[in-house]
């Protein structure tokens, strides 16, 4: 069956749009001075904390409208005067940090979502303005939020069930961080919804399968961050109705073989997460991230043909970044640790850290322009991330051990950029590789 989409410009104007970390355009209606206008406001719950509450001051007084909201939901709706409020939302429980002060300026008869998500234990809230006239019969409005900063420019398909989506063109193309596309009315149905990065149908960030778009409804698909920064979460949140939230199924994982080189060949390693596989990386290099099952903490790794034996525990949570590191000298002696990658993108300049793979016998410690960043990361171990300012920067690594020959490079860091500098091979051989993880 054909299915037809229909983009409406002067949708734009009737879209959501977001008010984390900045004042929000004043749309207040005005009063005749006799009997107050009034709006309606809800609270949406899309954070991890099952208590979420709102608060509102109007600068005379403050008041909760919305209590103990729970995770994936969303409260009724609040008669509010029309005026402009402070508001703040917070976990009761105080599961995470309560969020920046906004600015919220109410119309008269208008109805508003206030959706709160996190990223990095702190709330941030996002305004939907829930007046958009319904479709005609048999279509669906269709809206996307990238309310996330860590993911970059995301593409999003609605295709039929089972689509193979490589050679086809996005519903929605681009949708920049922080921000939301036009809308499409999209005949009622039943589809999969895949979102990738943008023009990079095999980087999927996310996909929720059989997702029915019912006729007349208005429904937007708001993507906010995840732990691990490219992955994201999604939730439908239907226009003055139900929350669908849909936490990633997957995680993101990659495989540094840290083992010097031999003199005949070389050693692969192999690591299967879940029921699912990774690439073979061959010693001494880095591999790509893969998607895996998230939620899972069974996991192998092989070092050329022998099976690591003791294993640390490790769990490959929802959408998280990892990196399984096998190190040591020779297929015998491989150990492995497990680093949990934080991808999400710095609020200013960019970040870093030290992963040592290679020198056995002491510590590395790295400096950035004569600045100490790191102090003695032993082998197998990895440093907490540093900020590190953008530009032309000069790296130091060092160690006491005798047979490590100190590195020095001037390299270019990118505003923005996520940094890996990994120590591979042995301490008499080391390679050094800065990698940038995103």
């Amino acid at each position: 069956m054909n299915r037809r989409f229909f983009s409406y410009a002067m949708l734009l104007a009737l879209a959501s749009f977001s008010i984390v970390g900045c004042k929000l355009e004043d749309i207040s209606g005005s009063d005749d001075g006799e009997d107050s206008s009034t709006a309606s406001v809800r609270l949406v719950n899309l954070t991890s904390a099952s208590d979420l509450q709102l608060t509102v001051d109007d600068g005379d007084t403050e008041s909760t409208i919305a209590t103990a909201v729970a995770s994936g939901a969303a409260s009724s709706y609040k008669t509010l005067d029309v005026t402009s409020y402070s508001i703040v939302a917070s976990s009761a429980g105080a599961s995470l940090s309560t969020s920046s002060t906004s600015s919220l300026s109410l119309t008269e008869d208008e109805e508003y979502s206030i959706v709160a998500f996190e990223r990095g234990g702190l709330i941030k809230l996002w305004k939907l303005t829930d007046d958009t006239d319904e479709p005609s019969s048999g279509y669906a409005y269709f809206t996307v939020i990238n309310a996330g900063s860590d993911a970059g420019s995301l593409d999003v398909y609605v295709v039929e069930p089972d689509t193979d989506i490589t050679d086809l063109t996005p519903t929605f193309s681009s949708v920049s961080a922080a921000s939301t596309s036009l809308t499409n009315a999209i005949s009622a149905g039943t589809y999969d919804i895949v979102v990738t990065a943008s023009n990079k149908p095999n980087d999927v960030r996310l996909k929720l399968t059989s997702v029915s778009l019912a006729s007349t409804t208005i429904q937007s698909l708001m993507l906010t961050p995840t732990s691990g920064g490219a992955l994201v979460d999604g939730a439908l949140i239907e226009q003055g109705g139900a929350v669908a939230l849909h936490r990633n199924d997957t995680a993101r994982v990659r495989v540094i073989a840290a083992f010097p080189a031999g003199e005949t060949s070389n050693l692969a390693v192999n690591v299967t997460v879940g029921d699912s596989s990774l690439n073979s990386v061959t010693a001494p290099s880095i591999g790509g991230y893969s998607l895996v099952p998230a939620n899972t903490s069974y996991y192998s790794v092989e070092v050329g043909d022998t099976a690591v034996s003791s294993l640390p525990v490790a769990s490959f949570n929802s959408g998280g970044d990892y990196t399984v590191l096998a190190y040591g000298n020779t297929e015998n002696d491989a150990a492995v640790t497990v680093l949990t990658d934080n991808n999400q993108l710095p609020s200013s300049g960019a970040k870093i850290r030290l992963v040592n793979g290679a020198v056995s016998a002491a510590g590395l410690s790295l400096s950035a322009n004569y600045a100490n960043l790191f102090s003695e990361i032993n082998f197998g171990k990895s440093s907490v991330y540093s900020g590190i300012t953008a530009g032309t920067t000069r790296l130091d690594l060092t160690s006491p051990a005798t047979a490590f020959t100190s590195y020095t490079s001037n390299v270019s860091i990118l505003s923005g950029g996520v940094y890996s500098l990994f120590v591979l091979g042995d301490t008499d051989s080391a390679i050094v590789l800065l990698n940038k993880d995103r």
